[in-house]
């Protein structure tokens, strides 16, 4: 593990080790975060800037709170791409936000940043109407479900996962919409067992494997037996034929449309299964990769305002369903520190 002696943004040193983080601090760094939001809002009013001002001079504290976020905003790279697009993109609404009794002023502008962060979660998830499916077979964010298939196949799927099945009497097709699925296939060489994402097809007759859907592509591990991981002309959108691998017990394969199927590798098996156990499990992984899966989880959004410090290397196992003892564990380990908006988007300094 790596142990974070400080964080530097620009020429500014902005974390120490030892530095010790209050309630009272916690209080005016979130608060100090929401005006930073309503900010930033192509609709502020006059009379928000004004209430933000007499926040501030309310104390010095509430001053030295308001001018650390400011700091850290401006001396991002891109800052109104980079958290504006992460929260559209990762946000899903909640039922209720209780805003910072703090005063009307702050009322009102606490729940107008709230408003704006529910629009724009919104607009994320109109994004996959077009994609639901009735008949299809889901998990929400942070949900784990097993079903049995009447062939007495199992499927174990993990968070914000899609699947729809079509079982006939020549074949048993699987398409994985979305997310990651774990397959326990009943043997049947009558009928091979397919499971098929974005440009590739896994096919088994009784064996146990793993798919995962991301955005780069699709990961296939297998837990037992033999798959063929093909990638047929009609899904790649190439002229090259049927390309295909065959992956053995141990061992994992990528694809993607535009790489084709990458080499044959070895599995780091608890890593690939840890999710069926609920657990996160890391070995010297980036930071980012960590809030991105640690992401997948929640209802949240994890957010690293810092490059440098999205590549700092951790490793530990968390439970899949607290994503609040990962951030906890960031602060008290590596001396990371956070802010929370609204209790659902999390900032990382």
């Amino acid at each position: 593990m790596v142990t974070l002696d400080s964080i530097v943004i620009g020429s500014r040193r902005i974390l120490r080790r030892g530095d010790d983080v209050t309630p009272d601090d916690r209080t005016l760094s979130d608060e100090a975060i929401h005006w930073r939001v309503r900010l930033q809002a192509d609709d502020v009013t006059e009379e928000e800037r004004r209430a933000c001002e007499a926040w501030k001079r309310q104390s010095p504290r509430h001053r030295a709170a308001f001018d650390k976020i400011d700091l850290l905003w401006g001396d991002l790279d891109e800052p109104s791409r980079l958290v504006w697009e992460d929260v559209r993109q990762g946000i899903e609404p909640v039922d209720a936000i209780v805003p910072r009794p703090t005063g009307t002023g702050w009322r009102r502008a606490a729940m107008a940043a709230s408003i704006l962060l529910m629009i724009l979660a919104g607009l994320w998830f109109a994004g996959y109407q077009d994609a639901w499916d009735p008949g299809a077979i889901t998990t929400a964010r942070g949900e784990r479900t097993s079903v049995t298939l009447e062939d007495g196949s199992i499927v174990h799927l993990n968070t914000n996962t899609a699947i729809s099945v079509r079982l006939t009497g020549q074949r048993r097709y699987i398409h994985l919409k979305k997310g990651e699925a774990s397959f326990m296939v009943a043997h049947d060489r009558t009928r091979p067992f397919e499971v098929e994402s974005v440009s590739g097809i896994t096919r088994a007759v009784g064996t146990e494997f793993n798919v995962r859907r991301q955005d780069q592509g699709v990961t296939v591990t297998v837990m037992e037996g033999t798959v063929e991981v093909s990638q047929p002309n009609s899904l790649a959108g190439a002229d090259r034929g049927v390309a295909s691998s065959v992956v053995t017990v141990g061992e994992q394969v990528r694809y993607s449309t535009s790489g084709g199927i990458g080499a044959v590798s070895q599995a780091d098996m608890v890593q690939a299964t840890g999710w069926r156990r609920g657990q996160l499990v890391f070995d010297l992984k980036p930071l980012g990769e960590v809030v991105e899966e640690v992401d997948r989880y929640w209802k949240g959004k994890i957010i690293v305002l810092n490059s440098d410090l999205r590549q700092h290397l951790i490793s530990g196992v968390f439970k899949t369903g607290d994503p609040a003892a990962v951030v906890h564990a960031l602060e008290t380990t590596f001396h990371v520190k956070s802010v929370t908006v609204a209790g659902y988007l999390v900032l990382l300094y």
